[in-house]
C-alpha cells in the first residue's frame, strides 16, 4: 500500500486498491480475515502500476492496428458489409487505443511534471467521468454495425432469406467471324 501511496499520479484503480487495502486493515484490526479479492486488487495494483501499466497499455494500443489492417487487406473496402464489420471492430478497439495512448501520455506527464500531459488521462474512457456512457454508446454502435454487416453477408451468401436473385443477363448472339477476318 505504501508503494501505491507514493506514486506521483494516482489513477482510479489505484484509489480503489487503496480503499481495498484500508478495508483489509480494518478487518484485521477487528480480528477478521482479509478477503482474497482485496488482496488480489492491492497486489495487482502494486505490480501492474506506473511504468508497467503505461508500457503495456501503449503496446496494446499499437497492436489495435494489426487486426484492422489485416481485415482491410483480406477483404478490401468495396463490400459495404465488410466495411461495416471493419467499423464495428474499430469501435470496439477504440477504448483500448485511447486508454493505451493517453494513459502512456499521462504517465509521461507524471514523470516530467507537465500538467498538459498529466491531463491526457482525462481522454481515456476508463478514467474519465463520461467514459462509461461513451463506452456503452460505442459498444451499441459497434453491435449495430456488426449485426448489419454479418446479416448482409449471410443474405449475400444465401444463408438467410431474402438473398439476391440471379439476374439472367442476355447473351449476345454469336457472331460468325472467321479467324482469317480477324487477323
Amino acid at each position: 500500500m505504501q508503494n501505491i501511496g507514493a506514486r506521483a499520479g494516482l489513477r482510479a484503480d489505484d484509489v480503489q486498491a487503496l480503499i481495498a487495502g484500508l478495508g483489509a486493515l480494518e478487518r484485521r484490526a477487528g480480528g477478521e480475515g482479509v478477503s482474497l479479492l482485496d488482496r488480489w486488487s492491492l497486489g495487482t495494483s502494486q505490480w501492474l502500476g506506473g511504468a508497467v501499466r503505461a508500457l503495456l497499455g501503449l503496446l496494446l494500443a499499437l497492436a489495435c492496428a494489426a487486426p484492422l489492417y489485416l481485415l482491410q487487406l483480406a477483404f478490401g473496402g468495396r463490400n459495404p458489409y465488410w466495411r461495416a464489420i471493419s467499423a464495428a471492430l474499430a469501435l470496439l478497439l477504440l477504448p483500448t487505443f485511447l486508454d493505451g495512448v493517453f494513459g502512456f501520455l499521462g504517465w509521461l506527464g507524471d514523470l516530467t511534471g507537465l500538467g498538459l500531459l498529466r491531463g491526457a488521462t482525462n481522454f481515456t474512457l476508463s478514467q474519465a467521468p463520461y467514459g462509461l456512457g461513451l463506452h456503452g454508446l460505442l459498444v451499441a454502435l459497434a453491435l449495430g454495425l456488426a449485426t448489419y454487416g454479418f446479416r448482409g453477408l449471410c443474405v449475400q451468401f444465401g444463408l438467410l432469406g431474402g438473398g439476391r436473385t440471379k439476374v439472367q443477363t442476355p447473351v449476345a448472339a454469336p457472331t460468325s467471324l472467321d479467324w482469317d477476318e480477324e487477323v
